[in-house]
């Protein structure tokens, strides 16, 4: 399984049982150290309240990106990425 940071591991694990796939990981955000991107949008069962350091995030459609949600670690400076619907 692809590595992320152990705040994070278990949405990964309930995501990839959830029938969601790494479909690529990338480094070298501003923001961010490491993003696992998930090939299927976010399961209903993981939209539960994260606490600190995880926290929720959402990003809109733009004209050179797709929307995105998903989870990032401000601690380790990891994030989950799922795709989402355009609003």
């Amino acid at each position: 399984m692809t590595e992320t940071c152990d705040h994070l591991e278990w949405l990964l694990t309930q995501a990839i049982e959830f029938g969601c796939s790494v479909a690529e990981v990338s480094s070298g955000w501003s923001e961010a150290r490491l993003v696992v991107h998930l090939s299927l949008g976010m399961p209903a069962a993981l939209r539960t309240p994260v606490s600190a350091p995880v926290r929720y995030y959402s990003s809109p459609r733009t004209p050179h990106n797709a929307a995105t949600e998903g989870f990032y670690c401000a601690s380790c400076k990891v994030g989950l990425s799922f795709p989402a619907a355009s609003a």
